[in-house]
C-alpha cells in the first residue's frame, strides 16, 4: 500500500471504519514511527504488521481480548488501547518487548490481567525494563494479582482508578518499589 513512500514517519488512519489491515501493508514503511488506527473497528490486529515502532494507538476500535503472544518480540514504545472491548489479557500477551515505556487500557471492560501478561523470556539478570506508565483506570478489575509480575518494578505510575477493587493485599505490591504516583480513587 505505502510501498512508494520508504520516508514515511508518521501514518494517520482514524475514523475510517477500517474492520481489518493486511499484514503486509506496512512492510516497506522502515521509518515508520507513529501509527494511529484509532476510531475504527478493528476487532482483531495481526501482530506481524510491523517490528519497530515508537507509537501505536488502537483506541476506540472493538478488540475483545489480547492473546498469548500478540505483542512479542517487537520494539514499541507507547501502546494505546484504551476504549476497546478488551475483557480480558492472557499470560505472555506482552512478551520480550525491551522498549515499551507505556500502556494505556483504560477505559474497557477488564475484569482479568494475567500475572504474567508481561514477560520476558531468556532476559539476562541486569535486564530492566522501560515500562513507567500504566493506565488501567475505568475497567472492572477485582483482584489485582498481576502486579505481582517481576517486570513491574521500574513502574512510576499506576492508575487503578474507577475500578471494583475491595481488597488490597500487601503482596500485590512487593514489585512496586519504584512507584511514585498510584490512583485508587473511586473503586
Amino acid at each position: 500500500y505505502f510501498d512508494y513512500m520508504p520516508n514515511l514517519k508518521y501514518v494517520y488512519l482514524s475514523n475510517n471504519r477500517i474492520i481489518n489491515i493486511h499484514r503486509n501493508a506496512f512492510d516497506n514503511l522502515e521509518k515508520l514511527e507513529n501509527l494511529f488506527l484509532d476510531q475504527n473497528s478493528i476487532k482483531l490486529l495481526d501482530n506481524r504488521l510491523f517490528n519497530s515502532i515508537r507509537i501505536l494507538n488502537l483506541s476506540d476500535n472493538e478488540m475483545t481480548s489480547i492473546s498469548s503472544g500478540y505483542f512479542s518480540n517487537i520494539k514499541i514504545e507507547n501502546i494505546i488501547l484504551n476504549s476497546n472491548l478488551i475483557e480480558k489479557i492472557e499470560e505472555n500477551s506482552f512478551v520480550n518487548i525491551f522498549e515499551m515505556f507505556s500502556l494505556d487500557l483504560n477505559s474497557n471492560n477488564l475484569s482479568y490481567i494475567s500475572n504474567k501478561f508481561y514477560n520476558f523470556l531468556n532476559a539476562t539478570k541486569k535486564f530492566k525494563p522501560m515500562f513507567y506508565f500504566f493506565n488501567l483506570s475505568h475497567n472492572k478489575l477485582i483482584d489485582l494479582d498481576f502486579l505481582n509480575n517481576i517486570y513491574l518494578n521500574q513502574l512510576k505510575y499506576l492508575d487503578l482508578s474507577y475500578n471494583l477493587i475491595k481488597f488490597l493485599d500487601r503482596t500485590n505490591l512487593k514489585n512496586l518499589a519504584s512507584l511514585e504516583l498510584l490512583y485508587l480513587s473511586y473503586n
